[in-house]
């Protein structure tokens, strides 16, 4: 078993194999405001999905 403390673990943490329930990052694009920080946690079980929630798409300025 991966060492909890090792520099991987903490870049790409593996989960339980079994459980009740996922967390969930942030909000989607329709959330409230609130809820759509990186740092906002929810929990839903482990077969639900919903369109508003996934990966986020960052666009960077080009500089001039």
């Amino acid at each position: 078993k991966e060492d909890i403390a090792s520099d991987a673990a903490q870049m790409d943490p593996v989960g339980p194999n079994a459980g009740e329930s996922k967390v969930i990052r942030g909000g989607g694009y329709i959330s409230v405001a609130a809820h759509t920080r990186s740092a906002t946690r929810f929990h839903d079980p482990p077969n639900v999905s919903d369109e508003d929630l996934g990966f986020r798409v960052v666009m960077i300025r080009a500089k001039k």
